[in-house]
């Protein structure tokens, strides 16, 4: 296993060949980092079974690899439901280089794409990087005790003007999702 991600970070699309792959990046997670992910308690089962079930043809899966070929770092935005939803998660070892904030502008660019008009994040309020994530994109956030929901909704986000323009450098080769 490498110990690095390549100073320009490629973002691919991935598709059902990647199922092993999300198993074991979600796998590799602590216990607690399952529960900032899914927030709740979730068996290998149940993260075997959520692997199983995610349709490739709908949904956006987005995922980083390091210098060796692990998967270091996935969103998955899922567009059966309005406002899309999306959720992301970063090992440990590779958090702090603002993969989680590339993983979410990809996913957020593949949700234009589509001509979705809102996203969502549900996230527990001691997940930090996430909230920071939703705090930088403007989310409206509505914190219901220990939950918080975000809510972006893009024409609103363009009338508002929120935040500066995030510049995204995404390596560009075919099956890379381009930002």
């Amino acid at each position: 296993m490498s110990a690095g991600v390549s100073a320009t970070v490629a973002i691919r699309r991935l598709d059902g060949s990647a199922r092993a792959s999300l198993l074991a990046h979600l796998l590799a997670l602590s216990v607690t980092d399952r529960w900032l992910r899914f927030g709740r308690t979730v068996s290998p089962t149940s993260i075997a079974s959520y692997v199983d079930r995610i349709d490739f043809g709908r949904d956006a899966i987005l995922g980083i690899h390091d210098d060796g070929d692990l998967l270091v770092g996935m969103a998955h935005a899922a567009f059966d439901t309005d406002p899309a939803e999306v959720a992301l998660s970063v090992l440990p070892a590779y958090r702090g280089r603002a993969l989680g904030k590339l993983l979410f502008a990809s996913a957020v660019a593949q949700a234009a794409r589509r001509g979705v008009a809102r996203l969502y994040m549900q996230f527990l309020s001691s997940n930090t990087p996430v909230l920071r994530i939703a705090e930088r994109f403007g989310m409206d956030l509505r914190v219901r005790g220990r939950d918080v929901e975000a809510h972006l909704d893009f024409a609103m986000q363009h009338r508002k003007q929120i935040g500066a323009t995030t510049e995204i450098n995404v390596l560009q080769t075919p099956d890379s999702i381009v930002s």
